[in-house]
C-alpha cells in the first residue's frame, strides 16, 4: 500500500516480512530511499521482523512504526495510506 506525502515522497506500508519482502525493503532502504518511505510494518513472526528491523535500518533509514498485525489495516487507514 502507497500513498505521497507532501513532499511527494511515496509513504509505504508493509505487511510480512518473510524472504519475498526483502527485495522490496532493499529498495526502499537504497535505491529509492529518497523518493519513497516505509512507515508501517507489522508482521505475525517477531523473528522476521526482527531481521528485517536490522537489515533495513542498517542501512540507514529511519525504522518504521512496528504495528500488531490484527491492527494493521487500522493503522494504514489511520495514516492515509490507501493506493
Amino acid at each position: 500500500m502507497t500513498t505521497t506525502t507532501d513532499t511527494g515522497q511515496l509513504r509505504y506500508a508493509l505487511i510480512g516480512t518473510g524472504a519475498r519482502s526483502q527485495m522490496y525493503l532493499d529498495a526502499l532502504a537504497t535505491t529509492h530511499h529518497d523518493v519513497a518511505r516505509l512507515e508501517l510494518w507489522a508482521d505475525t513472526n517477531p523473528g522476521r521482523i526482527e531481521f528485517s528491523r536490522r537489515h533495513f535500518t542498517g542501512a540507514g533509514v529511519p525504522e518504521p512504526e512496528l504495528v500488531d498485525a490484527e491492527r494493521f489495516a487500522d493503522a494504514v487507514r489511520a495514516r492515509g495510506i490507501s493506493k
